[in-house]
């Protein structure tokens, strides 16, 4: 594979949510089906890996 990064390839995303739960679910399907797998978890936040670039969603501070 060639380490030269994609034109327009991500790193990462980070999301900021209210409900981590509910986000944990909204998401956590979505990024499985395009091929996404749990990485991290952690009391406010997880993450889900793909290659070199990853997601996560964390809950925001109240």
């Amino acid at each position: 594979m060639n380490d030269v990064p994609r034109r327009g390839a991500i790193h990462h995303v980070e999301l900021w949510v209210p409900d981590l739960p509910r986000a944990v679910r909204s998401w956590g399907w979505l990024l499985g089906e395009l091929g996404y797998r749990p990485h991290q978890s952690w009391e406010h936040g997880r993450s889900w890996l793909l290659g070199d670039g990853y997601v996560v969603v964390e809950q925001s501070p109240r």
